[in-house]
This record gives C-alpha cells, sequence and structure tokens, in this order.
C-alpha cells in the first residue's frame, strides 16, 4: 500500500507539474495570464461533453475516459471523402482520440485550408471520436520565420527553427493564427472551436525542443 500511495502522489504531482507548465508556456507565447484564471477544480469539473480530468485520470461526463489513440498528421490534408473513410475505420478499430496536426494554411495554402479543419472537426464529432491538435510543426515553425524575414529564405531549416522562439515577428505570426483558429466558428455545425468538445486537447507545439536554441 505504501508503494501504490507513493506511486499515485508521484502522478498527481507530474498532472499538476505538466499543467502549470503548460500555462506558463502559454503566458510566454501568447502574454496571456492564464496561471490567474488556474484553478484545479474548474479543471476536474469540466463541461458536458468535454474531457476533463478527475484526480489523476480523464473523465467524460463524469465517468472515466480511457481510450485507444492515433497519429495521423495528415489528417486535415486529405479530401472529405477520405476524412470519413479515416474516422469509420478508426471507429472500427474502437479509436477514441486522434492526434492531428493543423498547421497555418497562410504558410501551407497548397495543403491546407479553415474549411478542411471544419469538416475534418464536424466529421470527428459525427463519428464520436475527440481530436488531439496540434498547432505547429517543425516545418510550419520554419515558415512563419521566412513569413517575417523573407531573406532567410534557403537558410539551414535547423538553425531557423533554433531561432524562431527569439522571433518577435515570427511569433506573432504564430499568436494571429492560432487566435484565429480557436475563436473560429466552423462553417459546417456553427461551432466555435474553443467550445468544441470535440477537441481532446491543444497543442502548442510538436516536439517544441526542435525549436530551442542548442
Amino acid at each position: 500500500m505504501g508503494i501504490r500511495k507513493t506511486v499515485i502522489n508521484i502522478r498527481k504531482q507530474f498532472i499538476a507539474t505538466l499543467t502549470i507548465g503548460i500555462l506558463m508556456i502559454s503566458v510566454v507565447l501568447f502574454g496571456v495570464p492564464l496561471i490567474d484564471a488556474y484553478k484545479p477544480e474548474a479543471l476536474e469539473q469540466g463541461s458536458k461533453d468535454f474531457v476533463a480530468t478527475c484526480g489523476t485520470n480523464f473523465c467524460l461526463n463524469d465517468t472515466e475516459f480511457r481510450f485507444v489513440g492515433a497519429n495521423l498528421d495528415a489528417l486535415p490534408r486529405l479530401s472529405r471523402d477520405e476524412i470519413d473513410k479515416t474516422f469509420e475505420e478508426a471507429q472500427k478499430l474502437a479509436i477514441k482520440v486522434i492526434r492531428v496536426w493543423v498547421n497555418d494554411p497562410q504558410s501551407f495554402p497548397e495543403y491546407y485550408q479553415f474549411e478542411n479543419f471544419d469538416y475534418m472537426l464536424d466529421s470527428a464529432r459525427r463519428h464520436d471520436i475527440k481530436l488531439i491538435i496540434a498547432l505547429a510543426s517543425h516545418r510550419g515553425i520554419v515558415e512563419y520565420r521566412i513569413r517575417a524575414h523573407p531573406e532567410l529564405e534557403g537558410e539551414n531549416p535547423r538553425e531557423l527553427r533554433e531561432g524562431f522562439f527569439e522571433d518577435v515577428e515570427a511569433n506573432e505570426l504564430y499568436r494571429n493564427f492560432v487566435h484565429n483558429l480557436i475563436t473560429r466558428t466552423n462553417s459546417i455545425n456553427g461551432i466555435q472551436y474553443r467550445e468544441d468538445p470535440t477537441i481532446f486537447s491543444w497543442e502548442l507545439m510538436n516536439e517544441p525542443d526542435c525549436a530551442a536554441p542548442s
């Protein structure tokens, strides 16, 4: 029992530390004083159909939520038929959560469109699947820097990534995209993204350590 209690305490400390860490990153990137709004009891209560935390577990509508997940970073780039078929197959495999990459359409207009994001979210909702949305990728970071400073075109991508957090102009482009996305109203179902329980969680950036200085 002593060992079990120790493990439970470690898990609780880990979740608390992770949550505070995410909030602090949000303050650095977005300038939003989220720390002032951090209330563990509010996180654990949740709203109907939103996944929340219940102690050291995830809960959905007051019931413990355990799931099989998958990573499909290219999903937002697929056609609508392909998106539906992907979710249909995921349903057959009892997959409940899928992680996707949603890059800025202004950086990749040939691959990403807000309207396709709308369809992906609505299809996920119809298939009873929740999404973890990663808001930036390695390539996305590079594109933000090049959009902010066109003269950097052709430079070493790794060096461009490592300068991202110190680049005020590139960060502004990223913040604008995040704001436009989370406040967007879905053109298909009329649900604002930040109010859509289909979204399991937001991931600020895929592997942000790759954008940190060596």
